[in-house]
């Protein structure tokens, strides 16, 4: 009877203060989150010692001394495991994040099943050599748990949509090491709002998932970003000019990557069998450049430290086919490293043009690496905010603030006027779901006169 009246007393304390309950309610998802990171993380370096023999995130020295037939025939034995598993539960391929938005616009909660399936597909097509990112999956990760915690306290519509985002930006920030990041791409791309009571419990969900990840992972900048200095302010026109090149390499990678989708929903083959065959094509094109496999780490570093040439331009375009090939067949991973890859790889070809044409009034070609980084991410996911602010956190480099923020904009801008759709909705808008119209238009749509009018209607003479 005490223990009775004791959850009575409390639940009325917590009806009375509604903030601090999702408060409280935050730390529990952004703990799950971070504990999330750290089981996934773990699970990517299970398999990739088991396929290449190494634990490290820094892999592509390891790629470099394996055998040819391994480096074709081990991505396609991933994507065999991972379309195994999609015979029984089909959301486990793809990169995740559009089912995230989709939930949250229609008002439906996310199976925690898919935390479970999805930590082993995903870790399977990464550590196999998969050309994707972990944040996709690590996004939807921790939605699902956000929304498995949500129906334990029987939430609201309203409430699980921000438990929902609670839980994926807790996952990106532990993933990425960047609470703030974390938080802004939650409001920014899967809520599309700031306000202070939906704000509040993400940024404490991402601050407790960052918490957790780096008592087990350790705290180190995520890429060493170059030292920086303006050269000129003539080199301003120069960064706009990258953004525009990287909002155009934007649009092409968001339209080949779902021309590829398209191309294999199509083939006439067993669903299971397509992510292997995209592992097979991806291996093949990994002949040319072992760069393109997994996350990418080392390139990026690579770049950054000014390693620049004619060949990071075939690189952009190889890491576009590779990633459409791993993720349009069915792999399992996500797009936004390699958006951060072929903005790298786009921003070093470019400063390496320009130094040579204006070599006393530019700087290294790192930095325009550096900077075409987050203008890549406006261009594709459309969220110049998150763009900025991931790029500052994950290098924790003030110094080239200035150039970033012009170049992102330009790049968020022009590509919203080549492609209406950012490589997130594109899909949801093929299914109906119009994510900038609100949920209420999307509901609408999807409804007919018959489905909601009175077939029996009392009348009166």
């Amino acid at each position: 009877m005490e223990i009775y009246n004791a959850k009575n007393r409390i639940n009325a304390f917590l009806k009375r203060h509604d903030d601090l309950y999702m408060v409280l309610i935050a730390v529990i998802v952004g703990a799950c989150a971070g504990f999330g990171n750290i089981i996934f993380r773990y699970l990517i370096s299970f398999f990739q010692n088991l396929f290449y023999g190494t634990k490290s995130e820094y892999v592509l020295e390891a790629l470099n001394n394996t055998p040819f037939y391994k480096i074709i025939l081990v991505p396609a034995i991933g994507g065999l495991m991972v379309g195994g598993i999609s015979i029984m539960f089909k959301f486990a391929k793809g990169h995740g994040v559009p089912d995230v938005m989709k939930a949250i616009a229609l008002n439906r909660s996310i199976s925690p099943l898919i935390a479970v399936i999805k930590v082993f597909s995903s870790a399977i097509t990464l550590g196999s050599g998969g050309s994707a990112g972990r944040e996709g999956p690590i996004v939807q990760i921790g939605a699902a748990i956000g929304s498995g915690i949500g129906k334990v306290f029987s939430f609201s519509s309203a409430r699980m949509k921000t438990v929902i985002a609670c839980g994926a930006a807790g996952g990106l920030a532990a993933t990425f090491n960047a609470p703030i990041g974390g938080a802004m791409f939650a409001a920014e791309v899967l809520l599309g709002e700031f306000g202070l009571k939906t704000f509040s419990p993400i940024i404490i969900s991402s601050v407790i998932a960052t918490v957790v990840s780096r008592a087990y992972l350790g705290d180190h900048v995520t890429f060493d970003a170059p030292e920086y200095v303006l050269h000129s302010i003539f080199e301003l026109p120069l960064y706009t000019l990258l953004g525009m090149l990287c909002a155009v390499i934007g649009i092409i990678f968001i339209r080949v990557y779902y021309k590829f989708e398209e191309k294999f929903e199509e083939l006439t083959i067993p669903s299971w069998s397509k992510p292997a065959l995209g592992g097979l094509l991806m291996g093949c094109v990994a002949l040319l450049s072992r760069d393109v496999m997994g996350v990418g780490y080392d390139t990026i570093d690579s770049i950054l430290s000014h390693n620049a040439g004619f060949m990071l331009i075939l690189l952009v375009f190889l890491k576009i086919i590779a990633t459409s090939l791993t993720l349009g067949s069915g792999g399992s991973g996500g797009l936004f490293v390699p958006s951060l890859y072929i903005g790298a790889a786009t921003g070093g070809f470019f400063g390496w043009i320009v130094n040579l044409l204006f070599p006393t009034m530019t700087g290294g070609s790192g930095a325009y690496g550096l900077v075409a980084m987050s203008a890549m991410l406006a261009a594709t996911i459309r969220a110049p905010l998150t763009a900025i602010l991931i790029i500052f956190e994950i290098t924790q480099s003030y110094t080239v603030i200035l150039p970033l923020m012009l170049t992102a904009i330009v790049a968020n801008i022009f590509a919203g006027w080549l492609e209406k759709e950012s490589i997130f909705t594109w899909v949801l808008s093929k299914q109906g779901v119009h994510i900038r119209k609100g949920a209420e238009a999307s509901v609408l749509e999807k409804l007919r006169v018959g489905d909601v009018m009175l077939g029996q209607v009392t009348t009166f003479r």
